[in-house]
């Protein structure tokens, strides 16, 4: 009998670790579309629009202000009920200061509306880093899956720089090819490459958690990122 017992105990915790990690939900399903949309705009290049730079604000203001509708009707994910958590957080307390004091400068500027058109787009940083905060709080079921958009984006990122890269390599000078090709819509080179960097630990996690396609995917785009930030050293 007590064999029988213990037995039974056993597969009830084997039972409850193989579904402690809740269910995706609709709610989930949407954050996860919302990230993806966030990554999808640096993939609007100069090769269509003129003013690409303005662009990409222009669409991260829109989806933030549709994401920040979506957080103020979800009932089960409201800005009320998560945002003073964030108030709690030293580091985020110290971003916002940051944001704060840059924007005193503003009174000694030689150039006024260049300012204040600066100034509008970190504020649209600091807005768009909170609803993705909000979006994820609590979700840390969802790492796997942020993990392999990240992957799958990066890989994009550095298969189109590469392909621009090598296929201009001919007909410019090292310098002046790395400055125009490595900078993919950044608009500079090291805004780009630092961007890889701090991808790296989602394409490293990936290839350690993960077995057949996404392993050897994830391993793929990490010699592409490298490789990138190698050229340009």
């Amino acid at each position: 009998m007590k064999q029988k017992d213990t037995i039974l105990n056993i597969s009830s915790l084997n039972y409850l670790e193989d579904n402690q990690t809740p269910k995706q939900s609709g709610a989930d399903t949407i954050s996860l579309i919302f990230l993806t949309l966030y990554l999808l705009i640096p993939f609007i290049s100069n090769n269509k629009y003129q003013d690409f730079y303005g662009l990409h604000w222009f669409l991260i203001s829109i989806l933030n202000t549709i994401v920040a509708m979506y957080l103020f009707f979800f009932k089960d994910h409201t800005i009320e009920k998560y945002l003073p958590k964030f108030f709690k957080s030293n580091l985020y307390l110290i971003y916002i200061g940051f944001t704060i004091i840059s924007g005193l400068s503003i009174v000694v500027a030689f150039n006024l509306t260049e300012s204040l058109v600066q100034y509008s787009r970190l504020i649209n940083i600091v807005i768009t880093f909170s609803l993705l905060g909000l979006l994820f709080i609590n979700r840390k079921h969802l790492f796997s899956q942020i993990a392999i958009i990240l992957v799958t984006t990066t890989f994009l990122e550095g298969f189109f720089v590469l392909q621009d890269f090598y296929k201009n390599e001919k007909g410019l000078e090292l310098m002046p090819l790395v400055l125009e090709t490595i900078k993919w819509t950044t608009g500079n080179k090291n805004i780009f490459t630092a961007s890889l960097v701090a991808k790296l630990p989602f394409l490293i996690y990936l290839f350690t958690t993960k077995s057949g396609f996404w392993k050897y995917f994830s391993l793929v785009t990490l010699f592409i990122s490298t490789h990138i930030v190698y050229l340009s050293i």
